[in-house]
């Protein structure tokens, strides 16, 4: 029986709680045993992303957290891991890193008869159409659809940036911590 992977890639920026919902869907409701959680390095629709390091770090911080809490229990036996996927093609290739790439990667790490698709939100389908080789990520790995609407980063990002407090209920507390130490978001006000 083929591996199920799903890929669920994004900015991260922040890692925020809303992220963690989605992975827990994909290993509840979706039944996937593996889930790749890939930041972006680069960005071709956002080309003014944040350093890479600290959005890794913070999915790192907000996937372990994931792990270690009362939804690890629903996450049993499921692997999701944090790569560096999007790096490594960057380092190798300058330029906007495309999803269709990093498929293509992940399918040489776990071999061709590994099932991977990619997951997307209810707000991706209206943007697939500025997506490069949209047709062949279709064709070669399929989307999962996720059904969960989440918080836009922007709205998030404002909020630290303006100092609100209510900003803390919406990441975990190690990626909130993260965030304070290295005065990440203070300029979005």
């Amino acid at each position: 029986m083929a591996r199920r992977i799903a890929v669920y890639g994004g900015s991260f920026n922040p890692f925020a709680n809303h992220h963690g919902g989605i992975i827990r869907w994909i290993v509840e409701k979706a039944g996937y045993p593996t889930v790749v959680v890939v930041p972006a390095a680069s960005h071709a629709l956002k080309p003014e992303l944040p350093e890479f390091g600290h959005r890794y770090n913070m999915a790192m911080l907000g996937v372990n957290h994931l792990q270690r809490s009362q939804a690890s229990d629903l996450l049993q036996g499921a692997e999701v891991w944090v790569s560096q996927v999007e790096l490594n093609l960057l380092a190798r290739n300058p330029g906007p890193v495309r999803t269709y790439e990093v498929l293509v990667e992940l399918r040489k790490q776990f071999g061709e008869d590994a099932e991977i698709n990619f997951a997307i939100g209810p707000d991706i389908p209206d943007e697939l159409d500025k997506w490069h080789n949209v047709d062949k990520i279709e064709e070669e790995f399929g989307f999962l659809h996720v059904p969960i609407q989440a918080m836009r980063a922007t709205k998030l990002r404002e909020m630290i940036g303006q100092g609100l407090i209510s900003w803390y209920r919406h990441v975990s507390l190690p990626v909130r911590r993260y965030i304070e130490q290295h005065g990440l978001y203070k300029e979005a006000a």
